[in-house]
């Protein structure tokens, strides 16, 4: 069996080896920031894993960069989130894109879910072709699939999970990637422009739910869509859940949908991102803590469950958020992404060393590796021809 980790040291070099010798035209883009990227891929070394699991889970907080979760412990008297509290193994990821040293979601999103560093605004597509994104990766080895976001599914992290497109503007070209795919569940905000797929949805026998309950009481049979007006941060109502409860009604789903082979589920917490670039701190706590509700929501199901890997982590810091011991709006001192590094952290049944300091395409390599090692035990790892 080949261990995936260890690809994306030689990729990314050759990559740079291939534009520098052959795409002449792309240096000029990359001349700012392209030797301080190069110095760090080069760096960039992670053995292979023994961990194995059936089902893996990776929540993403889209922009909760180290001082978000700094300054809303602060602001809500706390000495720890349940994220830190239960994390068996932390650490910091670096998150520059293949075109900058500062990410947008796209690129970032494709590297957490293809484990491949590509320009900022593409998703799961580099040099002129679509690169496999992780839930084809997980259907691959027979498991369910599912994405959740709080945001719309076409977004660009959801997007990464579930599509491929040249730009993250290409919105309908998404949607349709994500309706005539073969992801099992997908959720998210965005109920106004997901009915009007409906015709296309039902031609590709693809259900579509607007009710937590109707989710919670489905059959398990077929591939759905749930589209909500809004994704709650309070106690949530069934036309507006919150997204600890989409959570486990997700996992509800992927339970009737898989076997002993498990199941991959991608969770973004959109929102702590989009309050960040308005620079409201009561919003963007708001959101964290319910992202953190989730958390804690998976994580236990998780340690019951017994055969799960969760990890969570975020695609990119978002306002340069300052630590202060008051903080407020004017923390924010910027209201664009960073280069700052990200936390990781995991949770699973086993120690497992990981570095201080990784790429967020590892994390990707990491997670493919436990699915496929799992997949190994079960007989489910593709034979090559």
């Amino acid at each position: 069996m080949s261990k995936a980790i260890k690809v994306f040291k030689t990729t990314a070099l050759a990559l740079v080896i291939l534009i520098c010798c052959g795409v002449i035209g792309l240096c000029s883009v990359f001349a700012v920031t392209q030797s301080s990227r190069d110095a760090r891929i080069a760096l960039i070394e992670y053995g292979d894993t023994d961990l194995s699991a059936k089902n893996v889970i990776l929540m993403i907080g889209d922009g909760m960069g180290v001082n978000h979760i700094a300054t809303a412990k602060t602001d809500r008297g706390v000495d720890s989130l349940y994220m830190e509290s239960l994390a068996l193994r932390q650490g910091q990821v670096e998150t520059f894109s293949f075109s900058d040293n500062v990410t947008d979601s796209a690129a970032a999103g494709t590297a957490l879910s293809c484990g491949v560093k590509v320009t900022n605004g593409r998703i799961a597509y580099s040099m002129g072709a679509n690169i496999t994104n992780m839930t084809e990766f997980a259907a691959s080895l027979n498991k369910a699939t599912g994405v959740i976001a709080t945001e719309t599914p076409t977004g660009a992290t959801p997007a990464s999970f579930t599509a491929h497109a040249k730009d993250r503007g290409l919105t309908d070209e998404i949607a349709n990637c994500q309706i005539t795919g073969n992801v099992d569940v997908i959720m998210g905000a965005g109920k106004e422009y997901f009915d009007g797929k409906k015709d296309l949805m039902s031609a590709n026998g693809v259900a579509y739910y607007n009710s937590l309950d109707v989710v919670r009481n489905e059959s398990g049979e077929g591939r759905y869509i749930a589209c909500f007006d809004q994704i709650d941060t309070g106690t949530g109502t069934d036309a507006a859940p919150t997204l600890a409860e989409l959570c486990l009604a997700a996992i509800d789903s992927l339970e009737k949908r898989s076997d002993e082979n498990g199941f991959f589920l991608m969770i973004e917490a959109s929102h702590i991102d989009k309050e960040s670039h308005s620079n409201d701190f009561d919003g963007m706590v708001d959101q964290l803590m319910a992202f953190d509700r989730a958390v804690k929501a998976v994580v236990e199901w998780a340690a019951a469950d017994g055969d799960t890997v969760v990890m969570v982590t975020a695609d990119h810091e978002t306002g340069k958020l300052q630590n202060d011991p008051n903080p407020g709006d004017d923390s924010f001192k910027s209201g664009q992404h960073t280069a700052n590094n990200v936390y990781y952290f995991m949770y699973c049944k086993q120690d497992e060393t990981l570095p201080d300091v990784i790429d967020n395409t590892q994390i990707c390599m990491f997670l493919r590796n436990v699915m496929e090692n799992n997949a190994a035990l079960t007989g489910a790892l593709p034979q090559a021809a």
